[in-house]
Formats: C-alpha cells, structure tokens, sequence
C-alpha cells in the first residue's frame, strides 16, 4: 500500500519493508525504437521480520472484534550515532463483524522513531 511517498509491502508472518517507487523509462533495441516504463525501487528498508503473533481481546465481544497483533523485529537501522536503533512494525488485523469483508490497509504510521503500525 502507499502512503505519501512510502509504499509498504507486507509479506504475511515473514517480513514488511518501506521503499520508494520512482517511475524510469527504459530504451528498447536500436532497431525497434520501443521504450519501456518500468517502477524501480529506491530508498528501501526492513521494517522487520515476523516474530510473534498476540490476540488481544475486546471488553464486549458482541460489539468489537478480537485484534490479531503481529509483531516483526530486526529491521534497518536508523537514527544517527549511539541512538541508533532496529525499525521494528506492528501489524494489527481486525475482521469487521457483519460489515463488508474488504481487506484493506487502513493506516500506517510512524508510532514512534523507527517504530510503525500498520492497521
């Protein structure tokens, strides 16, 4: 998914990563004369790899689904100097009770230095 100028890729129980997609136009043979369009990836980190899984419960189930809480660790360091750290992500998925069945990302954010949610 993309938000601003990150787009997130989200490998289920394996890792999530942050990159930049810049659009390049590509020369084709000589002879032909074609070009190609293609997206490269610039500027990508590991926001981690896949560690553990939480169920948080809600207070009324009949109102509000449980919250599945994936946890991935060790991504690209960032941060400068001694205050660097391992980015590291939480992935938190929620099926809608009786509403559409649409899996979609809803939000990524950037909790804290180096730490994101995706929701």
């Amino acid at each position: 998914t993309r938000e601003g100028w990150w787009t997130y890729e989200l490998c289920h129980r394996k890792k999530v990563s942050q990159f930049h997609s810049q659009l390049q136009r590509k020369g084709g043979a000589a002879d032909s004369g074609a070009e190609s369009t293609v997206f490269t990836r610039t500027s990508e980190h590991s926001l981690g790899n896949f560690a553990e899984v939480n169920i948080e419960m809600p207070p009324d189930p009949s109102k509000e689904s449980p919250v599945l809480n994936y946890s991935f660790v060790g991504g690209t360091p960032c941060g400068e100097g001694a205050n660097q750290v391992a980015r590291s992500s939480e992935v938190l998925y929620r099926c809608s009770l009786g509403r559409s069945l649409i899996d979609a990302v809803h939000s990524v954010r950037e909790t804290s230095l180096c730490r994101y949610q995706i929701v």
